[in-house]
């Protein structure tokens, strides 16, 4: 069945960049199908998402051992298919005899001594075909371990769609940290310029020493914000490293996205959780398994009907050596014990099972119990993956709203920076003014970004409880993230070890 991907409109701006992350996304949804096999065959880029997914996905103990319960579940279907398929045996044998008695016996009218001997060699073998005509336990039985296979699929598919999402979110929560990292750096650098200026001014006459002690507390404060930062970045790093492992580049390419958009939902509520019905791993499995449940009810109620077979066999037997027999006076002679023989045989079985003790009745109720909490285990599913559509639906539609009120913040908190300094170079606005100014400025762009992954992970979530995240579209996404430009570095600022001489308020120097 083929699904329709959700599509967006975005509309392309000169205003100033805002993270990628969840242009990203929505965009990477947007685009074409694109088969599988090209996309492992694509240079793939040492620290790009795709990367991290074909890693994590050979490295990730659990996701091993799902792959490893797929493949003990596909011997389902050849085990039960094998009580429904004809059978071929062989049955050969080799025996030898080698025996002597001697024994009074009536040989005539006279009781006389008997000898008797033998030493012969037998070989004989049986070729059996046997087939079933009609079993119904063997048929329902093969019904409920296909529906067994395929929810092992589907259930596979779950766990694959949970290792997506847990990397996605955690490969965007180092992104998110490094961003925020940069952030930060720059602001600890924009706040040591500050205080220079301001102790020039304070040495020019300009100002008091009070402007001079704000811009240093802000550094100050910036500084230890730093290291909080660079604390995050190497939590971020490690998370990552428990699906990737030591293999993967712990720098991940910080990138600055271009795309500003305003996404559109294609599809109404109703429409989503029709997917969810349809697609969703999870409730797939939940109502194969119920599927599976009503054939073994069925393989139980068997019990209760005939089972026909057809049996074909074919034996042959080879007998050699000798054979003696003498009695003294009489008779003696030897003689080859040598024969030939063969067998066809049919036979058509009719097998009715018309009472046993109770067993079959007792196993209808137990098959009757289970497939009624399969029945319920699905309808749970099904309902939880609703609910995952509804809450979803509405965080995304939230997500768009916070980031755009976060770019127009950061946007609004830049215009406010770039306006107080110039008023505190004019003597209109105080230090003060313009640290509070960067503080706003940073909490916006460090907030920026994380509302950007949040807007990802809902929006995975939405795609995972429709049953339509798949790598092909993680490999889209990690696409997208490559072609977009790194994020440039604070170069117009100096660094914030150049200002480390500055004195502080009670230096006598």
């Amino acid at each position: 069945m083929r699904h329709n991907r959700p599509s967006f409109c975005l509309f392309p701006s000169r205003r100033a960049p805002s993270p990628a992350f969840g242009a990203a996304f929505l965009v990477a949804l947007a685009l074409g199908p694109v088969s599988h096999a090209r996309t492992e065959k694509r240079e793939t880029p040492p620290g790009s998402l795709w990367a991290a997914w074909r890693i994590a996905r050979t490295y990730n103990p659990q996701f091993r051992e799902a792959r490893a319960r797929l493949a003990a579940s596909r011997t389902r279907h050849p085990s039960a298919l094998a009580g429904l398929l004809p059978r071929l045996s062989l049955d050969a044998n080799q025996a030898y005899t080698n025996g002597q008695s001697a024994g009074p016996q009536f040989y005539g009218n006279n009781l006389l001594t008997v000898e008797q001997s033998e030493n012969i060699s037998q070989s004989y073998w049986t070729v059996t075909l046997s087939q079933p005509i009609f079993n119904w336990d063997a048929i329902q039985k093969l019904a409920s371990a296909n529906a067994r296979v395929a929810a092992a699929a589907a259930t596979y598919d779950a766990t694959r769609m949970k290792l997506m999402r847990t990397l996605v979110s955690r490969y965007l929560a180092v992104g998110v940290a490094q961003a925020q990292l940069a952030a930060t750096r720059k602001t600890e650098a924009a706040f040591a310029l500050e205080a220079r200026q301001a102790w020039d001014r304070h040495q020019s006459g300009l100002r008091g020493i009070i402007g001079y002690e704000e811009a240093r507390s802000a550094q100050a404060s910036a500084e230890a914000q730093v290291i909080t930062a660079r604390h995050a970045l190497h939590q971020a790093q490690a998370a990552l490293a428990e699906l990737t492992g030591p293999a993967f580049p712990p720098e991940i390419p910080s990138r600055a996205g271009r795309l500003p958009m305003i996404p559109l939902p294609p599809k109404s509520t109703r429409a989503w959780i029709r997917e969810a019905r349809e697609a969703n791993p999870a409730v797939l499995a939940a109502r194969l398994q119920a599927r599976s449940a009503r054939a073994l009810v069925s393989a139980a109620r068997g019990g209760y009907l005939p089972s026909i077979r057809l049996e074909l066999s074919h034996t042959r037997q080879l007998t050699g050596g000798t054979y003696g027999y003498a009695v003294p006076g009489e008779v003696d002679f030897p003689s080859p014990a040598a024969n030939t023989a063969q067998q066809n045989f049919l036979l058509l079985n009719l097998h009715w099972n018309f009472y046993a003790g109770g067993g079959t009745e007792a196993r209808v109720d137990r098959a009757d119990d289970e497939a009624r909490l399969a029945r319920a285990q699905s309808e749970r599913a099904f309902l939880k993956a609703q609910a995952t559509i509804v809450e979803n639906l509405g965080a995304f539609h939230a997500d768009v709203a916070r980031v755009r009120a976060y770019e127009e913040s950061a946007r609004a908190a830049r215009r406010a920076v770039v306006a107080t300094e110039a008023g505190v170079k004019a003597g209109l606005r105080s230090e003060f003014d313009l640290v509070n100014a960067r503080l706003s400025l940073l909490s916006a762009e460090t907030n920026l970004p994380a509302v950007h992954a949040q807007l990802i992970k809902d929006a995975l979530r939405l795609e995972a409880a429709a049953g339509l995240l798949t790598p092909v579209a993680l490999s889209r996404l990690s696409r997208l993230f490559d072609r977009l430009p790194q994020r440039p570095e604070p170069r117009s600022l100096p660094h914030p070890a150049t200002h480390s001489r500055l004195p502080s308020p009670g230096d006598p120097s």
